[in-house]
């Protein structure tokens, strides 16, 4: 079956998506990260980056990453080279989101469902709630169509 298409996203498994949109409906700031794995080395590693002007998010704020034409940096320091030359991320690589909450918890966004970076995708839609330490999970607000 082709990625997203007809298929509802849980029994597609994968979605496409050129973006990723993440609202902060918490009590807290915080700001979302992009993850991917890929080979580095010749071994296999899961790269964090974020765009070079990420912004911090207070309650009820949102913002969109743009994943087809950021120019990204390391989240985690000394891994660009998990990046294409171009400093982006390759095309058809299993992308999702990690929130960074301020003086709190990160949480990954990562669900048994793929997104996949195309640059035709949709957007994928994040939320979280909560307090700084508590019920401040990721959640999926909806898939990308």
């Amino acid at each position: 079956m082709s990625v997203g298409l007809t298929a509802s996203p849980a029994e597609a498994r994968q979605v496409a998506a050129n973006s990723l949109l993440y609202k902060n409906n918490g009590t807290y700031s915080a700001y979302m990260v992009v993850e991917f794995k890929t080979v580095f080395e010749g071994e296999q590693v899961t790269c964090q980056v974020e765009p070079r002007a990420n912004p911090l998010l207070e309650s009820k704020e949102e913002a969109t990453i743009d994943l087809t034409g950021t120019k990204w940096r390391s989240a985690k320091g000394g891994k660009e080279a998990c990046l294409n030359d171009d400093l982006t991320i390759p095309e058809g690589t299993e992308v999702w989101g990690r929130i960074k909450i301020l003086a709190g918890e990160t949480h990954s966004c990562r669900k048994d469902t793929k997104v996949i970076y195309r640059a035709d995708g949709g957007t994928m839609k994040y939320r979280s709630g909560g307090t700084t330490f508590n019920n401040n999970r990721c959640k999926v607000s909806s898939w990308p169509s």
